[in-house]
């Protein structure tokens, strides 16, 4: 008796890390711009606390 293949999607979602084109790397004075930048939104999400789930469940 033959095992069957699992059916594959006719779609394929795409890798998230993927780039669909070759990009082209920053330039010298563009990173120097972008790096402050980066450095303050890294810092931000650093200091800020986490988010917490609500809880609709009644426990009592």
């Amino acid at each position: 008796m033959q095992r069957r293949q699992p059916r594959q999607p006719s779609y394929r979602q795409p890798d998230l890390f993927v780039a669909e084109f070759p990009r082209k790397p920053l330039s010298p004075e563009r990173q120097k711009r972008l790096l402050p930048l980066i450095g303050a939104l890294l810092k931000e999400s650093a200091s800020t606390p986490p988010a917490r789930e609500t809880d609709d469940e009644d426990h009592g």
